[in-house]
C-alpha cells in the first residue's frame, strides 16, 4: 500500500472519531496541512461515511 492511502487512512479513521465539527475541523487543518486535495479526499471520505450509515440505519454520524 502507498504512503499516501496509509496516511489518508489514517487521518480518516481519526477524523471520523472526531464527533465536534470544531474540533475536527482543527484536526484536519493539522493533519492535511497544505494538501488541499488530501483534506478533500478525508472530506469526501467522511460524507460518504455518514451518508452509508443512515442507509445502513444509523450506523454512521449524523450530518455535520
Amino acid at each position: 500500500m502507498s504512503e499516501i492511502k496509509l496516511s489518508l487512512r489514517q487521518i480518516f479513521n481519526e477524523a471520523v472519531e472526531t464527533a465536534d465539527p470544531k474540533q475536527r475541523g482543527e484536526y484536519l487543518a493539522h493533519a492535511c496541512g497544505a494538501d488541499a486535495a488530501l483534506r478533500r479526499s478525508v472530506e469526501e471520505l467522511i460524507e460518504a461515511y455518514n451518508d452509508a450509515g443512515r442507509f445502513l440505519g444509523g450506523a454512521g454520524e449524523t450530518a455535520g
